[in-house]
C-alpha cells in the first residue's frame, strides 16, 4: 500500500553553474555543516495519449535511485504547487506498475488507464540531498541538474535542461520553511520556480518554455467558505506571477508585461475586498507593494501599446509619414528606457521576495477570523454590494463633456470587476452571465478612453525636441484620439445607464 504525504516545498530556478557550485557555497557549508550527497536519479512520467491523468490533476512516476524503484502520484490538483498530496510506494521486484494507492478515484482511474499507459517524459538528474534542522523544524533541500525529454505530438523526443534547487518540510512549522526560503533568497541568485519536472519537460518538447503561460483557472463552489476562496485567490496569483516572471525577463513578451499588471491589480482588489474582515496588516503591506511594482511595469505597458496600436493605426492615413516616422524611432528610445525599468524591477530579489510573502501568507492563513468562516456566497453578496455603490457614487461624479472625468470610474469598474470574477464561479453561468457582459462591455469602452488619453500624452512626450514634422504629427494624434475620447466617453455614459439597471447576479 503506498504511503500518502501532504508535500510542502518552495522551488527555485537559477543559472546551471551556479546550481553546480551552491553545495559549496559558504551560505550553504553554514546552513548545514554536515553536508549533503550527489547522487543520480532517474524518472519516466506516464500517462494515456489523450492526457486522462493530466486532465484529473494527477501525475504518474516511477524513479529509479541508489535506493530502489519507486512509484509517485502526485496531486496537482492541490490549491497551488507548494502544497500537494502525494502517494509513494516502493515497487521492489514483484509490484506491478502501476499500483494502487489505497485512494479509490485514483485507484479506478490507474485501472481504466493502465493498458493505454505511455512514457511522456524521461528525466536525468544529478541530485545533491541534505536534510538539516532549521528553527523548531526539519527541512531538505536538493539541488536537480540534468536534462529532461519529452514528445509531446512530435516524432523524436525533445532534450532541454533541467535545473532547480527546492526547500521541503519534513516535520514541523510550515513558517520555518518559508523563512529559510527568504534565507535562501538573500544569499543565491534565484528564482521562484513553480513548474513540475513533468510540466517543464512538456514545455521543452513545445517549444514554449518563454512564451506567456495560460490563464489558469480559478476554481470556487458554492459549498466554499469565504476564507478558502481567499487563500486560493492568493496562491493563484503567486503562481501566475512566478510564472510571467519568465515571459517579462528571459522573453521581453508585451503580453507577458500587460498580464503581470492584470495579476497585480487583480491581488490588490482582492486584499481590498477581504479588508474589513481578515484586518490582516500582511495583506495590506503586500498590496501597497504589488502597487508600487505595477507602477514600474505602467510605463513599459503605455509605450507597447503606443507602437504596437497607436502608430500603426495612425500610419495608415499616411498623414505626416516623415513626422510618424520620427515619432516612431523616438517611442522605441522611451520603450527600451521603460523596459529597462521594468526588467530591473521584476529581476530584482525584491520582486521574488514579495511573491514568496505572498505564499507564505496564503499558506500560514495570519487572517483566520470568525467573519471569514462563512458560505462565500454570504460574504461575497455582502462585500460585492459595497463594491457596487462605491462604483455608482464615483460613476454620478462624471461628465461626458470631460472624458478625463472617467478615469475614476475606470478605475472603480475594475475593482469592482475583479471582485465580481473572484466569486462569479460560486453562481451558475447562466445567473450571472448578462451582468459579466454588460460589465465586459463598460470595461472595454473605459479601455479604449484610457487608451486616447495615453495615447495623447506619449504622442507629445515622443514628440518633444524632434522638429516641426513629429510636432505636426502629434497634433494629429492627439486630435484623432481626442475624437475617439469623447465618443467613448459618451458611449461610457449611455453603458452606465443600462448597467445601474440591472439587478446584480449575486441578488437572484
Amino acid at each position: 500500500m503506498a504511503k500518502e504525504n501532504k508535500e510542502l516545498e518552495v522551488k527555485f530556478s537559477g543559472p546551471m553553474p551556479m546550481l553546480s557550485a551552491l553545495p559549496e557555497s559558504a551560505f550553504l557549508r553554514a546552513l548545514i555543516p554536515a553536508g549533503g550527497r550527489w547522487e543520480r536519479i532517474g524518472s519516466v512520467y506516464f500517462d494515456t495519449a489523450d492526457g486522462v491523468l493530466a486532465a484529473a490533476g494527477l501525475s504518474l512516476r516511477q524513479r529509479e535511485a541508489s535506493d530502489g524503484t519507486v512509484q509517485t502520484i502526485k496531486s496537482t490538483a492541490s490549491p497551488g504547487i507548494t502544497a500537494r498530496r502525494e502517494w509513494v510506494c516502493d515497487l521492489g521486484d514483484t509490484a506491478g506498475f502501476p499500483t494502487p494507492v489505497g485512494e479509490a478515484k485514483i485507484d479506478r482511474l490507474l485501472e481504466e488507464a493502465t493498458l493505454r499507459l505511455r512514457a511522456v517524459s524521461e528525466i536525468s538528474i544529478d541530485r545533491w540531498r541534505a536534510e538539516f534542522n532549521f528553527k523548531t523544524s526539519a527541512l531538505e533541500i536538493s539541488i536537480d541538474i540534468g536534462t529532461a525529454s519529452a514528445a509531446l505530438n512530435a516524432e523524436r523526443p525533445v532534450d532541454g535542461p533541467i535545473g532547480e534547487v527546492a526547500l521541503k518540510l519534513i516535520s514541523g512549522d510550515p513558517a520555518d520553511l518559508f523563512v529559510a526560503a527568504q534565507l535562501t533568497l538573500e544569499n543565491a541568485p534565484l528564482r521562484l520556480h513553480m513548474l513540475s519536472k513533468r510540466d517543464a519537460a512538456a514545455l521543452i518538447a513545445s517549444g514554449r518554455c518563454f512564451a506567456v503561460p495560460d490563464v489558469t483557472p480559478f476554481s470556487a463552489s458554492a459549498s466554499d467558505n469565504a476564507d478558502a476562496i481567499l487563500q486560493r485567490a492568493l496562491i493563484t496569483a503567486a503562481e501566475r506571477l512566478i510564472r510571467l516572471q519568465t515571459s517579462i525577463l528571459d522573453a521581453r513578451a508585451p503580453q507577458g508585461v500587460r498580464r503581470m499588471r492584470v495579476e497585480l491589480r487583480r491581488f490588490r482588489a482582492v486584499e481590498r475586498v477581504y479588508r474589513r474582515a481578515a484586518k490582516c496588516p500582511q495583506l495590506q503591506h503586500l498590496a501597497q507593494k504589488a502597487g508600487i511594482i505595477a507602477r514600474a511595469l505602467g510605463p513599459a505597458r503605455d509605450w507597447d501599446v503606443f507602437l504596437d496600436h497607436t502608430l500603426p493605426a495612425i500610419a495608415e492615413n499616411r498623414y505626416a509619414i516623415d513626422g510618424l516616422a520620427r515619432l516612431k524611432a523616438a517611442a522605441h528610445t522611451h520603450r527600451a528606457l521603460a523596459w529597462a525599468d521594468a526588467s530591473a524591477q521584476i529581476a530584482d530579489p525584491v520582486f521574488s521576495e514579495f511573491v514568496l510573502d505572498l505564499l507564505a501568507t496564503a499558506h500560514l492563513q495570519p487572517w483566520r477570523a470568525k467573519q471569514l468562516s462563512v458560505p462565500a456566497q454570504i460574504f461575497g453578496a455582502r462585500v460585492l454590494d459595497r463594491a457596487r455603490r462605491k462604483t455608482c457614487k464615483v460613476a454620478r461624479g462624471t461628465d461626458p463633456a470631460d472624458p478625463t472625468s472617467f478615469h475614476a470610474l475606470r478605475l472603480a469598474l475594475k475593482k469592482l470587476r475583479y471582485g465580481v470574477q473572484l466569486f462569479r464561479r460560486i453562481y451558475p453561468k447562466a445567473t450571472r452571465k448578462p451582468y459579466m457582459a454588460a460589465m465586459a462591455e463598460m470595461q472595454d469602452a473605459s479601455g479604449v478612453l484610457n487608451d486616447a488619453i495615453v495615447a495623447q500624452k506619449l504622442a507629445n512626450k515622443a514628440a518633444m525636441g524632434k522638429g516641426p514634422e513629429a510636432m505636426r504629427a502629434a497634433g494629429f494624434i492627439c486630435g484623432y484620439y481626442a475624437a475617439r475620447a469623447e465618443a467613448a466617453a459618451k458611449e461610457i455614459d449611455g453603458a452606465w445607464a443600462m448597467f445601474e439597471k440591472i439587478k446584480p447576479f449575486w441578488r437572484n
